[in-house]
């Protein structure tokens, strides 16, 4: 496969291979891809927009028997010279080796009908870069690594023609660091790290049931249990937290989540849905122990809390379907209250770290959030060739305060029309946003405009001898409007128009 698209000067090549025998099978795959700058609908250049990037897989099975295989995956993900414009830094190289190795089992005489256990371990490599920047107070260095070992094994059983019982039990070990080296001119290199080496061990338990006691109700109930042990990793991490008064012992969280929904169909064709849900998350490793991460967004140098609790949320989801043959509609309506909500504070104790930034902030629990929203489908086959799908979705947040959360997207509507006869088919898609005034100062968050954009698909396969040819081509942005999403960082403007082509041969 092979494509290009204008609005970049991006170029996409792609191989897929999948070959078997016997007991064998293997499927690799490659892909690399290549941008330039690209232009947004006022025809400006975006600059810093650049990104390079390969990506190889291999996957291999071994079927023991008909009922059980061995699976073993390697992913090797490669980028370089990426560019990020809302940033003050670029990613000079950002590398990703995941791999696993797992067994299944699937036999309909056992008690348990499916089972399967998977070992894995992922590494990534993450630098940052800003040596092309212009005008470049001080150059940085900023490399970060993750290391991930884990495992997961579990099972599946119908028990009796109306219930269902899936249990899984998981464990993982992550550990995390980053640094920053400045040369300030003529004098010494100054380091520190911004995520002192820290590790998290998560183990847990969960089950999940099923229940159809009749034709028209649906009962299904999940519970999860986790254990998770939170430590610094080194003494020099310790010497960094202690700095901020921070607390240099491991801890452990015990987090529960539990969920129950059910199900019921009112009438041949209408069917109302419930959930309720309790959930507990645990501070994120930049919560706990960053130590003065500069956060472009809002300006600010962030410095984390070991002593924040984990946040819970009650959820609640209730859900009308009207469905016939070739249509169907779908209302929604959702709420989420959040207790103990972590967010940055600005903390006039601390001096910046930072060129320019404008303070520092700790992140500390301030209380409670709420968020509640509603969203709207459809997805109608207007004629034996021609199918509307559309989604309308709204959300509204605040603390308990009454300020709005931020980063939260304003009133959208997306859809498509879809044409297909024979081996040709076309798709005309919109997108619709509202203005965005609501929003949180307090992060740097600025007013977004409404927009609509529009895109047209185009698609087209034939057979040349024993190749298949396809054929995809398209527009993307075809008014070439000026735009950006409310979650877009620093103002930055999207792609304007954008005219694709693919060609894809299949042996």
């Amino acid at each position: 496969q092979s494509g290009y698209q204008s609005v970049s000067e991006g170029f996409y090549e792609a191989a897929v291979l999948n070959y078997n025998k016997g007991r064998w099978a293997f499927r690799g795959s490659g892909t690399f891809r290549k941008n330039a700058n690209y232009t947004d609908g006022t025809g400006d250049e975006v600059l810093f927009s650049q990104y390079n990037k390969t990506n190889f897989s291999l996957s291999t099975s071994y079927r023991f028997t008909n009922q059980t295989q061995i699976l073993a995956d390697v992913i090797l993900d490669n980028g370089w010279n990426i560019g990020y414009p809302a940033l003050p830094m670029d990613v000079g190289s950002a590398r990703a080796n995941l791999f696993s190795l797992g067994i299944r089992t699937i036999d309909a005489s056992q008690k348990w009908q499916s089972r399967e256990a998977k070992l894995y371990y992922n590494y990534v490599n993450h630098s940052m870069d800003d040596t092309k920047r212009p005008s470049v107070p001080m150059h940085m260095d900023m490399p970060g690594q993750s290391k991930t070992a884990g495992f997961y094994a579990e099972a599946f059983r119908r028990i009796g023609n109306r219930q269902t019982l899936q249990v899984r039990a998981d464990g993982a070990s992550t550990f995390l660091t980053a640094s920053m080296t400045m040369y300030p001119p003529d004098e010494i290199p100054m380091y520190m790290l911004t995520w002192p080496d820290n590790r998290r061990n998560q183990t847990g338990v969960s089950a999940n049931w099923q229940w159809k006691p009749d034709s028209v109700n649906n009962i299904h109930i999940s519970a999860r249990l986790d254990g998770v042990q939170s430590m610094l990793a080194s003494e020099e991490a310790k010497d960094h937290i202690s700095i901020t008064g921070g607390n240099t012992n491991s801890r452990f969280d015990l987090l529960k989540n539990l969920s129950v929904s059910a199900s019921k169909k009112l009438h041949k064709h209408l069917t109302l849905s419930a959930n309720a849900g309790y959930a507990e998350r645990m501070p994120t490793a930049s919560e706990l122990y960053g130590f003065y991460l500069y956060n472009a967004f809002d300006g600010y140098d962030y410095i984390g809390n070991t002593g924040l609790k984990t946040e819970n949320a009650f959820n609640t989801e209730a859900s009308l379907a009207w469905q016939k043959p070739g249509i169907r509609l779908q209302a929604t309506a959702f709420y989420s209250h959040i207790s103990h909500y972590i967010v940055g504070v600005v903390d006039p104790a601390y001096s910046t770290m930072t060129i320019g930034a404008k303070g520092v902030k700790v992140y500390q629990q301030t209380g409670w959030a709420q968020m509640g929203g509603a969203e709207a489908s459809v997805q109608w086959k207007m004629a034996s060739r021609l199918a509307l799908v559309n989604t309308v979705r709204f959300t509204l947040a605040e603390h308990e305060n009454g300020e709005p959360l931020p980063f939260i997207a304003p009133l959208k509507n997306i859809g498509s029309l879809r044409y297909v006869i024979s081996n040709f088919s076309a798709q005309v898609e919109y997108e619709a946003s509202a203005a965005q005034n609501r929003i949180n100062e307090q992060v740097g968050e600025v007013s977004t405009p409404g927009f609509i954009i529009a895109h047209i698909r185009l698609a087209y396969g034939f057979p040349l001898g024993k190749i298949q040819l396809g054929l995809q081509s398209g527009v993307e942005n075809i008014f070439d409007v000026a735009y950006r999403e409310h979650l877009d960082w620093g103002g930055i403007m999207r792609q304007g128009r954008n005219i694709y082509i693919q060609v894809k041969l299949s042996f």
